[in-house]
């Protein structure tokens, strides 16, 4: 077996690392050179409908917690990316083929998304207004549930955490799929 770079990756579903069910792996090849720099499962239905059933059975829970509790783990995920930004930049540049500069302008830009977004929660907010002199109609906003996002293969970091940010903020679950072609760090 060839020298993975970036070694077997696992896909998250309901807390925990898991390969495919059916372990069918993915490779992950370096555009530049062509080499394997890493595999992935290769999910199908079944690892779609564990990941749906598992965002499905956590998201009442995710919605019940306030804002603050909802950030933590986001400002967590930020800082996360802060402190590899330069592991997760040098695998941008080998997955997609783009240079350092853009994935390195990626990683701080997808930090400073979730910031954003983990500072927005209080402006999540109804609104009230007259219906009748003696009457109010109130609205209230309220998470859709569980959320999918398929993420392009230029930019994945950048558009996974830019995608998942603000729907987690909303009190959604959230099951991101990343491009086959370049789905190391998403």
């Amino acid at each position: 077996m060839p020298d993975l770079t970036f070694g077997d990756r696992r896909m998250l579903i309901g807390g925990e690392l898991v390969a495919a069910l059916s372990g069918a792996w993915l490779d992950s090849t370096n555009p530049a050179n062509e080499r394997p720099i890493g595999r992935v499962p290769n999910g199908d239905a079944a690892d779609i409908d564990a990941a749906v059933t598992a965002a499905l059975h956590a998201q009442p829970d995710w919605a019940a917690r306030d804002m603050q509790q909802r950030a933590s783990p986001l400002r967590r995920l930020a800082a996360a990316l802060t402190e590899r930004g330069d592991e997760i930049a040098r695998m941008e540049v080998m997955d997609t083929g783009n240079t350092i500069g853009p994935m390195r302008r990626d990683v701080d830009k997808a930090v400073e998304r979730i910031h954003f977004y983990a500072g927005l929660g209080s402006e999540i907010k109804g609104e009230t207004y007259p219906a009748t002199p003696r009457g109010l109609h109130l609205t209230v906003r309220e998470p859709y549930g569980v959320v999918g996002r398929i993420i392009p293969y230029n930019h994945p970091l950048g558009f996974a955490a830019s995608r998942l940010a603000p729907a987690l903020m909303a009190g959604n679950a959230i099951v991101i799929k990343p491009s086959e072609q370049s789905p190391l760090s998403a």
